[in-house]
């Protein structure tokens, strides 16, 4: 049994590592892809690149960027804090 944990505990080490490789690999393509994938879903919040703050993805699962909505007249809601 201690072998098996010991493989689900590496397997855990391995999804959380390539999870944060994904998530900075999304982040540097929403840098260099500024201006065109701005309806792409964001990793982390799953909310649209352009309605971010920043308009670029989310950095961490912890370090989630502020959401917002502009209409038509381009009135801002803050959808998050």
């Amino acid at each position: 049994m201690e072998g098996i944990t010991r493989i689900k505990k590496i397997d855990k080490q391995i999804d959380q590592a390539g999870r944060k490789l994904a998530l900075d690999i999304a982040h540097l393509m929403s840098i260099v892809d500024y201006e065109y994938n701005r309806h792409e879903p964001c990793l982390v919040c799953n909310h649209k690149l352009k309605q971010h703050i920043d308009r670029l993805a989310c950095e961490s699962d912890d370090n989630r960027k502020q959401i917002v909505s502009v209409d038509k007249w381009k009135n801002i809601k803050y959808l998050t804090k």
